[in-house]
């Protein structure tokens, strides 16, 4: 069997104006969605064909199929869990503190169910 390595990246956590702008983002495509306007209302006919792809598959991501919204509601609920101290995605120190502790919930638990034992054999 192969030996198998694990390697450990942090990932940097998003600057507070690319999350205002990511927001401002989102309320845009939420006035979209609910519009009647929709890009084949649009001459795209005059745009270069890479500009024309960004936008389509912008208005894709963004309205059509939600997939934005999923995403930043995701990095936004991820933010609540880690260090607001840290300039890195990092849990937050009580999690990391109750995530060791799991760790000794089986000890706990077996010395949980013989303490029952011995209770119920009295």
């Amino acid at each position: 069997m192969p030996e198998v390595t694990a390697h450990t990246v942090k990932m940097a956590k998003a600057r507070d104006s690319d999350l205002d702008m990511a927001w401002a983002v989102f309320r845009a495509a939420q006035r979209n969605e609910y519009s009647w306007w929709e890009p084949r209302h649009c001459d795209l006919e005059d745009m270069p064909r890479v500009a024309k792809l960004f936008f389509l598959r912008c208005w894709k991501l963004c309205i059509d199929e939600g997939a934005f919204n999923r995403i930043h509601g995701g990095y936004e609920t991820l933010l609540q869990l880690c260090d607001s101290e840290k300039n890195v995605l990092e849990l937050h120190p009580q999690l990391m503190k109750a995530q060791e502790d799991a760790e000794l919930l089986p000890i706990y638990e077996e010395a949980y169910r013989e303490a029952l034992l011995v209770i119920n054999t009295k």
